[in-house]
């Protein structure tokens, strides 16, 4: 849902005075079934499929804008985050293990009692390789409160 909100609001175009482009994806497509050997009629095939990346384009009244994404593995996170931190633009700091399954495209199946997620694509960046930011929980420490002398 955040993602959705994220986008169709168009927060990212008011974080950024240049253009920026999300990752693209990979996937694998197929044409009808072709067979194991021999030749059918159908000419059925199956390929990659490249997507784009979308551009974000800069409003006008934007300002270039250092954002830092907090999250976690049940963290949605907005495709635009990726961009943003290829572009220099942004961080995305992790806590615990996570990975990209909230910006590619899956298929959700429920067999039976078992409810699956198929993971359809890869993401795609040029020049800067999409890349999380690792860290351990922390605590801040405790605050201390500064003594006055009467």
């Amino acid at each position: 849902m955040l993602p959705f909100i994220f986008e169709a609001a168009g927060i990212a175009s008011h974080l950024t005075s240049t253009p920026v482009k999300t990752p693209g994806q990979r996937s694998r497509i197929h044409s009808g079934f072709t067979p194991a050997f021999g030749t059918t009629s159908g000419g059925y095939f199956s390929a990659f499929e490249t997507v784009d990346g979308q551009r974000i384009s800069p409003n006008t009244d934007a300002k270039d804008v250092s954002a830092v994404f907090l999250v976690n593995s049940n963290t949605e996170l907005p495709l635009s985050a990726l961009g943003f931190q290829a572009a220099g633009k942004a961080a995305i700091l992790c806590e615990g293990a996570a990975n990209d399954v909230s910006v590619v495209s899956k298929q959700t199946l429920q067999l039976s009692e078992i409810r699956v997620q198929i993971r359809l694509g890869e993401l795609l960046m040029r020049i800067t390789p999409v890349a999380f930011i690792w860290t351990r929980p922390f605590r801040l420490p405790p605050v201390r409160e500064k003594r006055t002398q009467h």
